[in-house]
């Protein structure tokens, strides 16, 4: 996920594996160029192809944490407090529908990252972790980076 792409510099220097773009569809196709933008460090590209899979699906949730991600390296608060309530909006009727998905409360606890609640951030990742039984080894990364990012700002 792009989140750890952005949150550790590290990555930002080893070039993901290429995936076949034939086979992917648009969006994906636009994931994956927006994604090597951020770890190019250009921020207003990967802004801007985030805004086109977002003109696209207005619902696509990962592409809204993924630019609530860019736009908070960018220093724009605003704008990623902005796409961490799309984010809290969108995943809500999922989650009354389906309150054992844990991808949706992962992304939740995302959009809680976005808007800096990190309390209900860590309970709503912790309820994902939990809900998978830990399938996702990716999801422990994000939860400990909101415990470092918690007192950044806190």
């Amino acid at each position: 996920m792009l989140c750890l792409a952005v949150a550790s510099p590290a990555l930002a220097n080893q070039a993901p594996a290429l995936p076949n773009l034939v086979t992917q569809s648009p969006a994906q196709q636009e994931s994956f160029l927006a994604a090597q933008a951020v770890m190019k460090h250009d921020y207003a590209t990967a802004v801007q192809m985030y805004n086109q899979i977002i003109a696209a699906n207005p619902n696509n949730i990962d592409a809204y944490i993924s630019r609530g991600i860019v736009k908070r390296e960018m220093k724009d608060d605003a704008g990623s407090i902005t796409d961490g309530q799309a984010v809290l909006r969108l995943t809500e009727p999922g989650l009354q529908q389906n309150p054992n998905d844990a991808l949706l409360y992962h992304q939740r606890g995302m959009g809680f990252r976005l808007v800096r609640d990190f309390g209900q951030a860590t309970d709503n990742i912790q309820r994902a972790i939990q809900l998978s039984g830990g399938a996702n080894p990716a999801w422990q990364n994000d939860l400990n980076a909101l415990k470092l990012e918690q007192h950044i700002y806190q």
